[in-house]
């Protein structure tokens, strides 16, 4: 029941477009990063880790994104 908690409160963060569990695969959980942010290091716009506690420990690493795609979508209206 925590990770369901957990994501339903990182469904309402404003750098988080989507979150879920795939629970049911034993593919872990995910995070969708909204435009503008990006998983560490990476110039990814996503995080997957298979515990809730790697999910948070990675989301806890994400930065401002400066790729393209991010500045484009800045310069469309800002980031989504």
């Amino acid at each position: 029941m925590k990770g369901a908690k957990t994501i339903a409160k990182l469904k309402t963060h404003p750098r988080v477009a989507a979150a879920w569990s795939e629970h049911g695969t034993d593919d872990g959980y995910w995070i969708a990063l909204k435009s503008g942010w990006r998983a560490g290091d990476c110039v990814v716009h996503g995080i997957h880790e298979y515990t809730i506690k790697a999910l948070l420990a990675s989301f806890a690493d994400v930065t401002k994104c400066t790729c393209q795609n991010c500045k484009n979508d800045a310069l469309e209206g800002g980031a989504k």
